[in-house]
């Protein structure tokens, strides 16, 4: 579901998109927008995708983030890719393999993209995408 979350700094992702696990508990099924371009290792307090979160359920919207519960271990990769390589043959292909891997991929700002694999996945899309 589509929710509005807001964080201790007091920004608001006003288009985030949960699963609810249990009360208080949510997946992430996007990276929070607002953190995108966030570095981990100066935040590491900071949510990502399909990590699941706790928070205090205030009303219907927004909800407070309280911190993180559980991390979901994916490694991320960011590349910047013209509209026409993201409609490509090549791209199609290396989507294919990030399937196969329990990936997801997703374009954000139309030449952001973002690819999450699970830690222990062997594929690195980096040369498939610089080739």
């Amino acid at each position: 579901m589509k929710v509005s979350i807001e964080y201790p700094d007091g920004t608001i992702d006003d288009a985030a998109l949960v699963t609810r696990v249990a009360e208080r508990l949510y997946r992430l099924e996007l990276d929070p927008l607002l953190f995108l371009f966030s570095d981990d290792e100066e935040r590491p307090d900071l949510p990502a995708y399909r990590d699941i979160i706790e928070v205090e359920e205030i009303g219907l919207t927004p909800l407070k983030f309280v911190r993180v519960v559980e991390r979901a271990r994916f490694k991320r990769f960011e590349f910047l890719v013209s509209k026409e390589f993201a409609a490509s043959e090549k791209m199609t292909a290396i989507a294919s393999k990030i399937q196969q891997h329990n990936g997801y991929s997703e374009r954000v700002f139309g030449g952001f993209l973002i690819i999450y694999l699970p830690e222990q996945a062997d594929y690195d899309p980096t040369n498939d995408i610089l080739k």
